[in-house]
């Protein structure tokens, strides 16, 4: 009797587990994967502006070339003053007079074109220079990121704020951890690939 009850249970049991094992299935099997984590990477783009190597030396060229269009006004500007003394010494109705205040006239507006031209040529090197290491910046990105299988690369900028609103609105990244700036690795690359560069155009 004892034997025969306990069997009676036993059967009951493995038909419960069976049952409810086998409706629980179809749901595990409907279960979709957990997503898997976004990979972030930071990139400070001040950092990248002040240690790029390309980016120091196009200001350098970019600050001489401005030296030499000064040095060449100074002289332009020290002739204005000479002429300028000059006139104290002959009367406003004689020729020499005359002569010099044309060439006075002439000199200051040559002078003053050419600085304004200079201020634009300066202007336009740096904007294509700027242009020139963004374009290169985002192709060595581009590339880390699929090489490292990050999803998504923002801007960090850490330029002193200084009061500016402006650039106060520029900020979209205030605080990130270490473990996901990638700025070093982005500068290593655009170093290497720029050193290389010059090395190939000493050659030729």
């Amino acid at each position: 009797m004892k034997r025969s009850y306990f069997v009676l249970i036993a059967g009951a049991v493995l038909v419960s587990i069976l049952w409810f094992g086998s409706s629980a299935i179809p749901a595990a099997m409907n279960m979709e994967p957990a997503a898997e984590p976004v990979k972030i990477g930071v990139v400070d783009i001040s950092q990248i502006t002040t240690d790029y190597e390309r980016s120091r030396d196009m200001k350098d060229q970019i600050t001489k070339k401005q030296q030499d269009l000064e040095a060449e006004f100074k002289q332009k500007a020290d002739r204005i003053k000479s002429l300028q003394a000059e006139l104290q010494n002959f009367n406003s109705k004689s020729k020499d007079y005359q002569d010099r205040q044309k060439e006075l006239l002439k000199l200051s507006y040559e002078f003053e074109m050419g600085r304004q031209l200079n201020q634009k040529m300066v202007e336009a090197d740096m904007r294509i220079a700027a242009e020139d290491i963004y374009n290169e910046m985002s192709d060595v990105i581009e590339a880390l990121a699929k090489e490292k299988k990050y999803d998504l690369v923002v801007a960090r900028d850490t330029t002193p704020i200084q009061g500016e609103p402006a650039r106060m609105a520029l900020r979209k990244v205030l605080y990130n951890s270490d473990r996901l700036d990638i700025t070093n690795e982005v500068l290593q690359r655009l170093n290497q690939a720029y050193r290389l560069k010059k090395v190939e155009n000493t050659k030729q």
